[in-house]
């Protein structure tokens, strides 16, 4: 588990710092993310505070595809 997500994967990198990155070990680093499409349906959800679980699966419903 990495941090509070729980990501299933052999492959996860640890930053390391050096001086050419200037201590913070993200020089070269290249970001994958998720972006979810916000319609009105999950609007609601969130304005009432809904569970995660809700959330993705109202997304998932609307075509939302996950990394996993």
């Amino acid at each position: 588990m990495v941090g509070e997500y729980k990501i299933k994967s052999d492959l996860i990198y640890k930053e390391k710092g050096c001086d050419e990155c200037n201590q913070t070990g993200y020089k070269g680093r290249v970001v994958i993310s998720e972006v979810m499409a916000i319609n009105d349906n999950i609007r609601q959800l969130m304005a009432k505070n809904a569970t995660y679980n809700e959330i993705r699966d109202a997304a998932r419903k609307n075509g939302m595809d996950t990394l996993f």
